[in-house]
């Protein structure tokens, strides 16, 4: 296991990293707990409830470098929603998309 620090996320606080096997492990809020993972084939998965599931997958779609949409099970039906980031600025998120093409705003 290889510790290192990074500021991944531009805040100016260095985020730990970790690297197990092949799989990189990021602690952004330096709390001891892991936030993401990137896998060796590259894929970024956020744990977002604190569970160390990992099971939001964050996709860079346009090939900018910016995380803009999340992959992730929202109704608990096993399929995964995508969710798109706000470009309007509202504070908003612009698109939630279910797998049945059901779009809500």
């Amino acid at each position: 296991m290889n510790d290192k620090t990074y500021d991944l996320n531009g805040d100016g606080v260095p985020d730990e990293v970790t690297k197990i096997g092949e799989t990189l492990y990021i602690d952004y809020n330096r709390d001891g707990k892991f936030d993401a993972m990137v896998t060796p084939e590259g894929e970024i998965y956020a744990d977002l409830d604190g569970d160390n599931t990992f099971r939001t997958r964050m996709v860079d779609s346009t090939g900018d470098g910016v995380i803009d949409t999340l992959e992730t099970d929202l109704d608990g039906d096993g399929v995964p929603d995508l969710i798109e980031k706000d470009t309007t600025g509202d504070g908003v998120l612009d698109t939630v998309i279910r797998p049945d093409d059901e779009t809500t705003a």
